[in-house]
């Protein structure tokens, strides 16, 4: 998963390298994880300052003075510059160790956002980029590809966020806008934090107790009980493994209403405020504007890209459906319906049925956490001619390791991520990757891409190595060599044009990397048995790829539900909520909604705080795309076409239209 950017543009251009003979690369300076207290504060409200101070002066220039450099490019390291001093606060909250600084970040980290949401409304700013419009006649013809489209798209996000209104509808907009930033940020801080639910030893039947995370035995009366917190990982092992239904239904409900009330109640008010703003703009609704500047183009297209890909998946479910109640049956011959919370258990039972065995538990011997580390970089060096090595020594918070991103035929740098992949308490430990991406933040200097990969994993310990399961090791490939490794090649000059490049393109390289885990070259470079060091076996790889195969629909079914939701809510707010949420997860999970389904919209962080809203169906459509690039990978051309994927896809970065990226390198 991509998440929450700073950055205010997205950009289609025409692939040009530009010159970097004038281009000083400044050195890696590492993400600081300490600060004293008051520091955070000074440096958020110093670098708002600087940013004020330069902005006046990009406002004063005349009308008749004003060209590329002292206008649009002059904001654009205005962006740049806030991008690189303020992200490594928005990242605080998961990096610093200081309570006592992170309750300054949590004030700091709202009015960050609330100052860049504001900045895309500057009446100021769009004036000058209009006057920097008509001194060019509106011909942009004499400044080069990424200049021209860096000028018209600041143009573009100017009318796009409400900048060119006038009177009272501005106002209203911008009001609008900064609540709707309040809104967000309520809503993410109600979903950091730790809770629990509590079981009896009966209750956790057939649940591998060693595998929770900060599981806690306690005493009720004479019996032993269990407090599981409710994450990731605890939610996953209760509905795969527990044998009493209602452990299973107990877990789901608490996890899907995690927010609570409340958040249904703020995920409603944005979505009404997200309509006002669209409709005061001049777009029929908020899918419209979001999709404005996508490959879908407008809510029509979004929709259209919905019905080419759901009544496959549906279909195939349903018949998996039928499947999983005929075993449930066995167990209780008076079951008539499978239960939202019954799927993944006995789509288990079902799979170890088929295939004879429990293959996640069988493949998890082959996959240490150590070996797939080691292994991710052996694989993108292969692929995409990437050097990926470890900056040891590096001074990183704890739990963190830093790996430096170099070309590897000319040991060019191109940036460095951290991998931060272990639980820890009291932050959002969802798998994720976030980043600064490339480009240039004041004449002649440039920064490159820095990247942090989190993950909710447990650190090995002697004798008992942490192993993988396939959708974990997926994971890894997903947002290291999928979104990391999307940024780190850019060969554009402003982070603007990578920053936002199209969400429905997003996931398309991330599930691209998931799917080449499987091939039997890549999994001999990751894999190893913990005890013995044997590769994965051959005839274990059919069979998860069989499972995939037989079962993949119900595993993309729970996705293509949230996508269709995001759609209707943001094309209709007005309509029934409750109908329409039970209507969606019927018709397309196939089975009955539970209680907790109506407050779904209480966890949904996507459409909250992640960017995806409007856009969430930038999940359903990286499949097909993801499997189109792959028949340039069959057999040796992976490692063939990797470099060429690289160059073709992968470094334009938002410069140019997904579609034809997609087309230059697979002829399609």
């Amino acid at each position: 998963m991509k998440s929450l950017k700073l950055a205010l543009f997205l950009v289609f251009i025409p692939l040009t390298f530009v010159s970097a003979q004038s281009i000083e690369v400044e050195p890696f300076t590492p993400i600081r994880y300490e600060y004293d207290q008051g520091e955070v504060t000074k440096i958020v409200d110093q670098a708002i300052t600087d940013a004020e101070s330069e902005i006046a002066r990009i406002v004063r220039i005349a009308p008749d003075e004003r060209t590329f450099s002292n206008t649009i490019e002059a904001f654009e390291f205005v962006l740049a510059q806030l991008r690189w001093k303020l992200w490594p606060i928005i990242q605080a909250p998961k990096i610093v160790q200081d309570p006592v600084v992170l309750k300054e970040v949590a004030l700091c980290v709202p009015k960050i956002r609330q100052y860049l949401a504001d900045k895309g409304l500057r009446k100021d700013m769009a004036k000058a980029f209009g006057e920097f419009h008509s001194n060019m006649r509106g011909d942009y013809s004499s400044l080069n590809p990424f200049e021209r489209t860096l000028a018209e798209q600041m143009e573009r996000i100017s009318r796009q966020s409400g900048a060119l209104l006038e009177g009272q509808t501005y106002e209203d907009v911008r009001t609008l806008t900064l609540e709707l930033e309040k809104i967000k940020d309520e809503f993410a801080k109600n979903l950091v934090h730790t809770t629990s639910l509590f079981f009896s030893e009966k209750e956790l039947e057939g649940v591998p107790l060693k595998d929770l995370e900060g599981l806690k035995e306690v005493s009720q009366g004479n019996a032993v009980a269990y407090e599981v917190p409710i994450n990731a990982t605890n939610f996953l092992n209760l509905i795969r493994y527990a044998a009493v239904a209602q452990t299973r239904e107990k877990m789901e409900n608490a996890w899907h209403t995690q927010g609570g009330t409340r958040n249904t109640e703020l995920h409603i008010q944005a979505i009404k405020i997200r309509e006002q703003i669209a409709q005061a703009i001049g777009y029929p609704t908020w899918v419209d504007l979001r999709a404005d500047g996508r490959m879908s183009e407008n809510a029509e297209g979004v929709k259209a890209l919905l019905d080419a890909v759901t009544p496959d998946i549906v279909q195939r479910n349903r018949e998996v459906l039928a499947e999983l109640l005929k075993l449930k049956q066995e167990l209780d011959p008076t079951a008539t319906r499978i239960e939202s919370w019954d799927i993944s258990f006995f789509s288990k039972r079902l799979n170890q049925r088929k295939f004879k065995g429990n293959l996640a538990q069988q493949a998890r011997e082959y996959f240490t956490f150590e070996g797939v580390i080691e292994g991710v970089p052996k694989v993108i060096s292969k692929c995409l001619g990437l050097s990926i090595t470890e900056v040891q020594g590096a001074n990183a918070w704890p739990g963190a390791t830093l790996f430096r991103v170099a070309d590897a035929e000319t040991g060019e740098e191109l940036g460095h991520f951290y991998l931060d992949m272990f639980f820890k308490e009291g932050r959002d430990n969802s798998f994720m990757a976030d980043n600064f991406t490339r480009g240039k933040i004041a004449q002649g200097r440039m920064k490159n891409t820095v990247a942090i990969v989190y993950g909710d994993f447990k650190p090995s310990t002697p004798g008992n190595p942490t192993l993988l399961t396939p959708g974990e090791v997926e994971m890894i490939f997903h947002e290291v060599m999928g979104h990391v490794m999307h940024f780190a090649p850019s060969k554009v000059p402003y982070s603007s044009l990578s920053e936002w490049m199209p969400v429905d393109f997003w996931e398309v390289p991330s599930t691209l990397a998931e799917k080449l885990v499987w091939r039997r070259d890549v999994l001999d470079m990751i894999s190893g048995h913990h005890e013995t060091g044997e590769k994965f076996p051959e005839d274990l790889r059919q069979k998860i790829l069989a499972v995939d195969h037989f079962t993949g629909a119900g595993a993309r079914v729970g996705q293509l539900f949230y996508s269709w939701l995001d759609y209707e809510i943001h094309t209709n707010p007005n309509q029934d909520l409750v109908a329409l949420t039970k209507r969606l997860y019927e018709e397309i999970k196939g089975v009955p909604m539970p209680t907790s389904g109506v407050q779904v919209l209480s966890s949904i962080n996507h459409t909250m705080t992640y960017g995806y809203d409007g856009g969430l169906y930038a999940y359903d459509i990286a499949h097909p795309l993801a499997d189109m690039l792959l028949e340039q990978f069959e057999g040796e051309k992976l490692w063939e076409n990797g470099r060429r994927y690289r160059e073709t896809v992968l470094a334009p970065q938002g410069a140019e239209n997904p579609k034809k990226l997609m087309q230059d390198f697979s002829g399609r």
